[in-house]
């Protein structure tokens, strides 16, 4: 009975605020073709779940490391809110590796 449990959850995807408005600035800037005003409806339909940033998240921000080739403060938000709130990250961005000895689960995404 515990396996059938098991096999029935179902997997929580999350973005925060930040990663919601470099989308929607990809779609401005038109690199990517999509209205810009469908990001956020597009997110709803496809169950994923905008985390606010909290204070938690900014004394997080405020105690991680610049590191060397990476100084992206947006990148670092993310970064410090998957920290804070203990959910993998995934990216295709291999930066963000530089922040598994910080204690981040990184995730390659190759696609």
């Amino acid at each position: 009975m515990t396996e059938g449990i098991r096999s029935q959850q179902t997997q929580r995807l999350y973005t925060c605020k930040v990663c919601v408005k470099e989308l929607v600035q990809l779609f401005q800037t038109g690199k990517l073709k999509i209205n810009a005003s469908s990001v956020l409806p597009l997110l709803r339909e496809m169950g994923i779940q905008i985390i606010p940033v909290s204070e938690n998240h900014l004394k997080a921000f405020a105690s991680l490391p610049v590191m060397p080739g990476h100084t992206d403060s947006d990148d670092r938000l993310i970064i410090s809110q998957a920290l804070s709130d203990h959910i993998p990250l995934i990216s295709s961005d291999r930066k963000f590796a530089l922040y598994r000895k910080e204690g981040l689960d990184f995730r390659f995404n190759e696609r």
